[in-house]
């Protein structure tokens, strides 16, 4: 997150990937 840059790389990565899971499911 561009906002979350407090976060870990391990958690931006973690939110990134439920946000395109997300976002994928919400699309289809």
């Amino acid at each position: 997150g561009l906002t979350l840059t407090s976060f870990s790389s391990e958690g931006e990565k973690l939110l990134v990937a439920f946000g395109g899971y997300n976002g994928k499911y919400n699309n289809e």
